[in-house]
């Protein structure tokens, strides 16, 4: 802002030096265009400020995870980022991995993955939940928890960064 307004300024100086006589329509003329320049310099400024705190805004915002809690029988699966995130699979017990096929998990408050827990377990050993962010990053979050006839008591611990899933 104060860039453009020493612009004007010196512009508008200029025009008293180089005409000297105070001709009207040549000071209206020389201080639109000292205006259009200022506004020109000052749009640039400014655009390049915004950019520079949108890429700011977007590194505090931009991360990818998952909350794993208890919803009756079921394990439930949400979303605790400000961008979508998409389940790549899970293994319950170190058994067999299900491939969930890059399923979209919304950001918002209702949407969530359930997953149903077989009759079997009662006590989940070491279980793991992959998931992809919108930018492609992989991650898997561990989790354990005991059955206690209504709902699971889960421990889940911070999601770790991988290269492959």
């Amino acid at each position: 802002m104060i860039t453009g307004l020493g612009i004007l300024i010196a512009l508008i100086l200029m025009s008293f030096v180089l005409w000297g006589d105070f001709n009207n329509d040549k000071v209206t003329a020389l201080i639109a265009i000292a205006g259009l320049v200022w506004s020109v310099v000052n749009s640039i400024i400014t655009h390049n400020k915004g950019e520079e705190y949108n890429g700011k805004l977007l590194a505090i915002s931009d991360f990818a995870d998952i909350y794993i809690y208890s919803k009756d029988a079921y394990i439930t699966v949400a979303n605790m980022s400000s961008y979508p995130v998409y389940l790549l699979g899970y293994k319950l017990n170190s058994e067999e991995e299900k491939s969930l096929n890059r399923c979209p998990l919304p950001c918002s408050l209702n949407g969530s993955y359930n997953i149903e827990v077989p009759a079997k377990i009662y006590y989940s050993r070491p279980s793991e939940i992959k998931f992809e962010s919108y930018q492609g990053k992989k991650y898997i979050s561990s989790f354990s928890g005991k059955y206690n006839g209504a709902r699971w008591e889960l421990h889940s611990e911070k999601r770790k960064a991988v290269q492959e899933c």
